[in-house]
């Protein structure tokens, strides 16, 4: 029994006591402190009582869906089977397609169909939650006593109590809608909620995809010409250098002249020679070049093994052994190579910012005259291929993307949906201001930091330029601000430090 309730009875039997006794106002007095005290007792037993039988349900309806999800039943063909038996409201369509399939399960090729779900199998205790079953069979599926079948792929979320989604394949006849196929696993899987998703069949371009095509097709169309006419004026030079005649001076002013001049600015042929030349110009910093390979292999390396890590979320014992790897921590520290890139940036901007001063001895009113100039060179720099990049992110993205793993959200199919209301504010340099969502490319943010840094960059350099103790303070309180910025912030937010790569990529 209870101690609570051994305890009220013992208080009743010590209220008959004092009761049987000459001493009745103390019993009254008594009687009514242990009346407090069983009512106290009584509440508690009644809370307690309650919270048994919630825990006992919730636990009750987990044992349900974990039993539902292992009998040997639920697989694909009982899953059908189940549904067509009268229990649930399918389309019509639907309906057919799904017992005509059912009725020639035996048939090899149909039952390639039934093969290609996916299914609950190991590793659902050690955190696995995504079975996808087999994508290409699903959309390969051909059947010559069902010559009119076409399927599509889907995933159906199955939201446990208390637990993570899990996600399954599923493949389904066209005819079949998302709502139908809900109704499938709700009658196979007990006490849960089950949401579908189906990847689009419909590949008709919009008029913002054949807009994109066109200007690529005219950007390879200019390249390829540009590459003809430089190789057609290098065999005219040849000749007449061999010749002896003097044309060469002709054909240098023809190449100078409109347009042809900016027609050959596409030339394949001497942008390859530009790109892989190793001569440096004058004034550069040499060993720079280096330091930019380095860090643009490391860069490279960890979103490799990034792009590879959100593929195998569903093994969260192998992430573990992973992130504990020594060698796994200094590589993914992301930041350093990130931090050192805006190092690079700054020092190549205040270099040829303070090389510039020096030879000019700028006013300040000549200063800020010139700071128009200097920003809109910056932009006409960065823009034109930023602009084409978004532009065929969010045009021709959608038809680079296959697989079961695309058709559930992730992040990348997030900034892409997002890119197409919000591509103004990559362009103007200001997405890392809002939603981090709102950049197109997981690297935006870069170059808007990238863009305002340089947009603040001149007034340091020319404090500094007239006197190094004023530039000195400057810089010193620069960095001072920004790093007690970001520690608020990061308190306010609740980030973790950043030496925790494994709490980061929890975020």
């Amino acid at each position: 029994m209870p101690l609570f309730i051994v305890d009220s009875l013992l208080k009743k039997k010590l209220y008959k006591y004092f009761a049987s006794h000459k001493y009745h106002k103390v019993s009254r007095s008594l009687y009514k402190f242990l009346a407090m005290e069983y009512t106290t007792f009584t509440i508690k037993a009644v809370i307690l009582l309650v919270a048994l039988l919630l825990a006992r349900q919730e636990v009750s309806a987990t044992q349900s869906w974990v039993s539902s999800l292992y009998q040997p039943g639920v697989d694909s063909i009982e899953i059908v089977r189940s549904a067509l038996d009268g229990r649930s409201q399918l389309s019509y369509d639907c309906h057919k397609v799904l017992s005509q399939l059912l009725a020639n399960h035996t048939d090899p090729d149909v039952l390639q169909y039934f093969d290609s779900w996916g299914r609950v199998g190991s590793g659902l205790a050690a955190g696995r939650s995504r079975y996808t079953g087999n994508y290409d069979e699903c959309l390969n599926v051909k059947s010559p006593l069902l010559p009119q079948l076409e399927t599509k792929y889907c995933t159906a979320t199955i939201n446990i109590p208390g637990s993570t989604p899990l996600k399954l394949g599923v493949c389904s006849p066209k005819q079949c809608s998302p709502e139908d196929l809900s109704q499938l696993y709700n009658i196979s899987v007990k006490d849960t909620t089950v949401s579908v998703e189906c990847q689009s069949q419909d590949y008709k371009l919009p008029p913002g995809s054949i807009v994109t095509l066109t200007v690529v097709g005219l950007v390879i169309l200019i390249a390829v010409a540009a590459t003809v006419c430089e190789g057609i004026f290098q065999i005219l030079e040849s000749r007449s250098e061999s010749s002896g005649s003097d044309d060469s001076s002709s054909l240098s002013s023809m190449k100078n002249e409109f347009p042809l001049k900016y027609i050959l600015c596409f030339s394949l042929y001497t942008n390859t020679l530009k790109t892989l030349s190793t001569s440096q110009p004058p004034g550069a910093i040499g060993c720079l070049n280096g330091i930019r390979v380095f860090l643009m292999t490391w860069v490279i390396l960890i979103h490799s093994f990034i792009f590879n890590f959100m593929f195998i979320s569903d093994y969260p014992q192998l992430q573990t052994d992973l992130m504990s790897q020594p060698a796994t921590r200094v590589m993914l520290s992301l930041f350093l190579p990130i931090d050192s890139f805006f190092h690079l940036g700054g020092l190549l901007v205040t270099y040829h910012q303070l090389k510039s001063l020096a030879k000019t001895k700028p006013k300040v009113s000549s200063f800020f005259k010139s700071l128009p100039t200097l920003y809109l060179q910056r932009y006409i720099r960065l823009t034109p291929a930023y602009a084409f990049m978004i532009l065929i992110w969010t045009s021709l993205m959608w038809y680079a993307w296959d697989g079961p793993y695309w058709i559930i959200p992730n992040p990348v199919r997030t900034m892409a949906d997002t890119c197409v209301d919000k591509w103004y504010l990559n362009l103007l340099y200001v997405n890392n201001l809002f939603n981090p969502w709102f950049s197109c490319v997981g690297w935006s943010w870069y170059l808007a930091n990238d863009m305002q840094y340089f947009l603040i960059a001149p007034f340091i350099v020319y404090a500094f330029y007239k006197s190094p103790k004023i530039g000195t303070a400057v810089c010193s309180g620069t960095i001072l601000i920004s790093t007690m910025a970001s520690i608020g912030v990061s308190h306010q937010q609740g980030y973790p430090f950043v030496g925790e790569i494994s709490a980061i990529y929890t975020l």
